[in-house]
């Protein structure tokens, strides 16, 4: 895949991406609308930006010391540092973002925070396990996260999802108290209304989790394109998915191949996302670290 396609694929996974945003909005919208009409629309719109606007902001240091992090020392772990600074130069950020370590046996990898303020924390287990190109993988793909803001959309997300549950919780108890009032006049329920209300909490949920996973992907993509090559990422998601298989096994948790539930996964597929970034090969590969 050249630059051209790069690029393509970005506007393809963007787009996906608004529209899984729109649909939400929409969503929140008609809640609003079933509940008061357009006066209810306006409530629901007004109360979600009232509640972003008004949203407390914790720096990102304060984050990584709600998950019990500590910085990693740039003299302990010098290459880690010299690998963000490329990237982070690369993906166009005013300033690398800090970098963290989190005790234990997991592994994992998040960033957190925004442009201005990034922090990408990697796990003890995850420092120690994977090699030089397959970290190289993993901050790409996190630097990527920062770079498209999206720990700020799915705050986006999260509220429009908060304020949908409430304006549906709020229809459901009138209708519980109308619902005396409407037997008694021999009426029947507006059966719409009533399916709406009760299943537009779980349909939000599941399009901030389309919307997670979008990002997955597009990150992965992103990954590809800061270091120049999918293989990198692709070597860290294979070791990843091995290492989550034993630990299943070590817990003596069934692993199922079965997808069925993918609707409720944040993070998409690791079969599915190594066969999108395979896709991304090209013959002309400029592999950041050899």
């Amino acid at each position: 895949m050249d630059k051209r396609q790069f690029k393509f694929q970005q506007l393809v996974n963007r787009f996906h991406m608004l529209i899984l945003f729109l649909a939400m909005t929409v969503l929140l919208a008609v809640t609003g609308w079933v509940i008061a009409g357009m006066a209810g629309v306006n409530a629901a719109v007004i109360l979600a930006c009232l509640s972003w606007i008004f949203s407390p902001t914790s720096s990102s240091s304060f984050v990584m010391r709600l998950y019990r992090t500590r910085p990693i020392s740039s003299r302990r772990f010098p290459e880690l540092y010299q690998i963000s600074d490329v990237l982070a130069q690369r993906a166009g950020l005013k300033r690398s973002p800090d970098l963290y370590l989190l005790p234990g046996k997991l592994m994992n990898a998040f960033a957190v925070g925004s442009k201005d303020d990034p922090a990408i924390c990697l796990s003890q287990e995850l420092i120690h396990t994977l090699d030089t190109k397959e970290i190289v993988g993993i901050l790409g793909h996190e630097i990527s996260h920062i770079k498209n803001n999206d720990m700020l959309f799915m705050e986006y997300a999260y509220i429009f999802n908060r304020i949908t549950y409430y304006v549906s919780l709020v229809g459901q108890i009138g209708l519980i108290f109308l619902a005396p009032l409407i037997w008694i006049s021999q009426g029947t329920l507006p059966i719409i209304p009533v399916i709406i209300m009760a299943f537009a909490p779980a349909m939000s949920l599941f399009l901030i989790h389309a919307l997670s996973r979008s990002h997955e992907y597009e990150a992965d993509l992103g990954s590809a394109m800061l270091t120049g090559s999918p293989d990198y990422l692709i070597a860290a998601l294979t070791k990843l998915e091995i290492y989550k298989k034993n630990m299943k096994r070590w817990f003596k948790i069934p692993i199922s191949e079965n997808h069925s539930n993918s609707l409720l996964r944040t993070h998409p597929p690791t079969k599915e996302r190594i066969r999108r970034l395979q896709s991304y090969k090209t013959s002309d590969q400029h592999f950041l670290w050899t």
